[in-house]
């Protein structure tokens, strides 16, 4: 923790850092990793800011150099197309076999005790847990620089290199992977950091900043500024995710009016009647092709009701999905409004926004 001196980055002069309040009240139970395999366990949302194909490009550097090495990916995908696009990669890559898609897992523990190095390839992250899962288990971690972070300041058990700096990341892998002293000192280390981070005693902290607190050095001009930034940065959000729900719905309604043109009781009935002519033996060829034709017609319009079907149910999916997120982002908000220093940046601001008023009035 420190009270930051930098005033022109911060809203008010009392600005404290503070690490994230976690806990493990059973981290004497979590099994320490052996650190004797060459398995690397990446865990993380599979989305664009975690860069899921960084990793793989990643990987693809380090089998060369290590063979045995097996990257297993935990994680559930935001889109099929990210699945896709590992797919083929891997399938270029020709490591198939190597890299194990485990998809959504409630229980990664027991993966963790597996592996021998945590890879993280985020473009930016808050409070990334499974780093701290990874390091719980005693691994060391291949990281981005990502230098705003807590956990990386000490760089106990962790390596950090440029981001997308594939061939940086895939060599510092490697050597934790066959340099057995150096992966057992850093695992140690990754354990030893954990344990520090959560022996911070937050209710001393926290107390210590409320009471040294001063009302008259809270500066409402800036106070108001930080909140609209705040709001309208949400609002920005809210806009977008607006967008794309409308976006879906939209096009949810042209596949269900294409749908629609469909007839699927007619097509039956002329699967029907072409039977019909077929069992008909006085059918010359000319009607039999006609009826053949008709046949390949028809199967080819079902498979395009199922593929509009299809089509339909993903969109379905990912409207529902937008609204969950939007939904998510507006309690926020709401619970933003109903926070402390919300209600204390309006008391402090009030008087000059009444003093405003009155002026505009005149």
């Amino acid at each position: 923790m420190y009270k930051t001196n930098n005033k022109a980055c911060n809203f008010n002069d009392n600005v404290f850092n503070v690490v994230n309040p976690v806990r493990y009240d059973d981290l004497n139970k979590i099994s320490v990793s052996k650190l004797t395999s060459h398995n690397i366990i990446w865990c993380q949302r599979f989305s664009s800011e975690k860069r899921p194909l960084d990793a793989i490009e990643i990987f693809n550097r380090v089998h060369k150099k290590v063979p045995t090495a097996k990257l297993f990916m935990l994680g559930k995908g935001t889109t099929s197309e990210i699945y896709n696009q590992i797919k083929r990669k891997l399938a270029e890559y020709k490591i198939e076999e190597d890299v194990i898609l485990f998809g959504y897992q409630k229980d990664v523990q027991m993966f963790y005790e597996l592996c021998s190095v945590f890879l993280m390839t985020s473009e930016y992250e808050g409070f990334p847990l499974s780093l701290l899962e990874g390091m719980s288990a005693g691994i060391p971690t291949v990281t981005y620089n990502l230098p705003y972070l807590t956990m990386l300041e000490a760089n106990k058990g962790i390596v950090s290199v440029p981001p997308q700096n594939f061939d940086a990341a895939a060599n510092a892998v490697v050597e934790l992977l066959t340099n057995d002293e150096y992966r057992i000192r850093m695992g140690k280390e990754a354990r030893e950091q954990v344990v520090e981070t959560l022996s911070f005693d937050y209710e001393s902290e926290w107390t210590k900043i409320l009471s040294s607190l001063e009302i008259n050095t809270l500066m409402p001009h800036k106070i108001s500024t930080m909140w609209k930034t705040l709001f309208s940065h949400y609002n920005y959000g809210v806009v977008k995710n607006n967008n794309e729900i409308n976006a879906v719905k939209k096009k949810n309604k042209e596949l269900e009016e294409k749908l629609k043109q469909f007839n699927e009781k007619d097509l039956l009935n002329a699967e029907e009647l072409s039977l019909q002519l077929l069992d008909e033996q006085k059918l010359n060829n000319e009607t039999k092709l006609k009826c053949e034709q008709l046949k390949q017609e028809m199967d080819k319009k079902k498979r395009e009701i199922e593929d509009l079907k299809n089509t339909l149910k993903k969109k379905n999916e990912e409207c529902a999905d937008l609204r969950v997120s939007w939904e998510k982002s507006d309690n926020i908000i709401t619970e933003t409004r109903k926070s402390f220093s919300y209600k204390l940046a309006m008391f402090i601001t009030w008087l000059p926004r009444q003093i405003r008023r009155i002026f505009n009035k005149k």
